[in-house]
């Protein structure tokens, strides 16, 4: 004879993400990605990596008192006022870069590695989506 009993697996809920102050991340607000480590080079900003001018890549700052560019996360659940670990969000640089690009954060394979480039396409998860 056999019972079945019902398990509920219980998954954690996702954590809000806070800035270094302690503050709860914001949609849409602006940030900048700096180092935690003083000395450790700059923010995270949009340059040439691959010798062209053109696309443009997400880098650190070489010198530590470059903040890079600021930025904005936006989860794609735009009702969502702020920023949650483990989800889906766009993470886009707000200001013009020199290229004709969107700024949108994405994974590309490049020279048989993956690298992080400012060229993605914003909005919900899908095929064209999936490697922001």
């Amino acid at each position: 004879m056999f019972s079945a009993i019902p398990i509920s697996i219980c998954q954690p809920s996702p954590t809000q993400v806070r800035d270094l102050d302690g503050n709860l991340v914001r949609s849409g607000t602006k940030y900048y990605i700096l180092p935690v480590i003083r000395g450790m080079g700059g923010g995270v900003t949009l340059a040439s990596t691959r010798n062209e001018s053109c696309p443009l890549d997400i880098v650190q700052a070489n010198q530590e008192v470059d903040n890079g560019m600021p930025l904005t996360f936006t989860p794609v659940n735009p009702k969502k006022g702020f920023i949650w670990e483990s989800t889906d969000l766009n993470i886009i640089f707000s200001s013009a870069s020199t290229c004709l690009q969107s700024n949108v954060w994405m994974l590309e394979e490049y020279d048989g590695q993956l690298i992080t480039t400012g060229h993605g396409v914003a909005g919900n998860p899908s095929q064209e989506t999936i490697n922001n």
